[in-house]
């Protein structure tokens, strides 16, 4: 799974421009077969901040939407920005989800907890 997350930092008087144009992304990206999600969300506070965020099933599809016309819109709105963004792509082979939280928290010792948290990430 690729998971792509995007922080961006637009001018007050830019931040409208900027939620569109990762709007008009967000649906025609989401009906993609092997795209999981695409979500905005905006920060509250001063500071304004845009996360946008993809998860892909497939990393040759994820290519090809970076590729496409439609992902301009993205590069769009990262330029729009006033600070640089931050962008990150993650590559990740496994998921967990609350069954990690009880191993953790059942775990008699810290260390003991870690070795399991490494061993599941082996398998």
């Amino acid at each position: 799974m690729i998971v792509s997350k995007l922080r961006l930092f637009p001018a007050s008087e830019h931040r409208h421009q900027v939620l569109e144009l990762l709007r008009s992304v967000q649906g025609p990206t989401q009906d993609k077969p092997c795209c999981l999600a695409v979500q905005i969300y905006e920060e509250d506070g001063h500071t304004g901040t845009i996360l946008y965020t993809e998860e892909w099933d497939s990393e040759p599809e994820f290519c090809d939407h970076v590729r496409s016309e439609l992902y301009r819109r993205v590069l769009a709105a990262i330029d729009i920005s006033k600070s640089a963004p931050e962008l990150c792509f993650y590559r990740v082979s496994t998921a967990q989800g609350l069954e990690l939280v009880d191993q953790i928290r059942n775990s008699p010792r810290r260390t003991e907890a870690v070795e399991e948290v490494r061993s599941i990430q082996k398998q």
